[in-house]
């Protein structure tokens, strides 16, 4: 029984994909495409998305196979080989907004190369105090506004960028990735960004200096354990930053 909006039976012919080579090929394409790359934060964001990805691949679904002679681009025989207007993840997201990278500010707490840790309150932005670190910065440090991560803080933030940053200065940053940390036996994992309009450069050499960094930073407080973990892209550090935005904009608690 065929029940979706402006559907119809018809047959199949010989040389053309089959019904259920059609359905099969649409269900491998959404999961391949959609359920597996993607954690949703509500069943909202699901349903938009695997409603314009179904109309995206609509035309997918309709081309005639390969190879045959009534498939030629642009052929009058054949309408359906129509060009698409998305054909990938990454383009439905976009069109519907959900890899559109969040509203991001960071406030820069330590400059690169300080070997002093800076203190505030990390809501009201009020300077709080500062303790000497056991490796300096290797780059800009600080956390990024109107988040809050599962430590009641806002979410850490490394800025890639050779441009020189100082305390207290607030920067509009782009996601590129996200740096797995585990203090303490708790995820407390670093969002990776670069300032707009910067290149990337999260190299292998930035990687090692990361790694070095968090694992050693702390060496001067006894008991406390920081572990690095996996480098992650940018789709998951959206995600994570998504995940841990404050739901009006602003909250008030903690200090670090």
């Amino acid at each position: 029984m065929i029940t979706r909006p402006k559907s119809r039976s018809s047959p199949s012919f010989a040389r053309q994909p089959e019904c259920n080579g059609c359905v099969e090929r649409f269900i491998r394409t959404l999961k391949e495409q959609l359920l597996w790359v993607r954690v949703f934060q509500n069943i909202e964001e699901l349903r938009l998305c695997a409603g314009r990805i179904s109309c995206a691949l609509q035309p997918t679904l309709d081309r005639p196979a390969r190879g045959l002679p009534h498939a030629r681009p642009g052929s009058a025989a054949t309408p359906c080989t129509r060009r698409r207007g998305m054909n990938t993840l990454g383009e439905v997201y976009e069109s519907s907004g959900v890899l559109e990278e969040p509203s991001m500010k960071v406030f820069i707490q330590n400059e690169a190369g300080s070997l002093v840790k800076n203190f505030h309150d990390e809501k009201t932005l009020t300077f709080r105090g500062t303790a000497r670190v056991s490796r300096a910065y290797p780059l800009p440090y600080g956390f990024i506004l109107n988040t809050t991560g599962d430590d009641g803080l806002n979410l850490d933030c490394f800025v890639l960028t050779e441009t020189s940053l100082h305390t207290g200065q607030i920067v509009e940053c782009d996601p590129v990735g996200l740096m797995e940390q585990i203090e303490d036996g708790k995820d407390d994992h670093n969002v990776l960004a670069v300032l707009p309009d910067e290149e990337e450069r999260l190299d292998g050499k930035t990687k090692q200096e990361l790694v070095e960094f968090v694992s050693h930073v702390f060496d001067h407080a006894a008991g406390k354990t920081v572990l690095a973990g996996n480098f992650r892209g940018r789709e998951c550090a959206i995600d994570y930053i998504r995940q841990h935005e404050d739901p009006d904009g602003t909250a008030t608690g903690a200090t670090a």
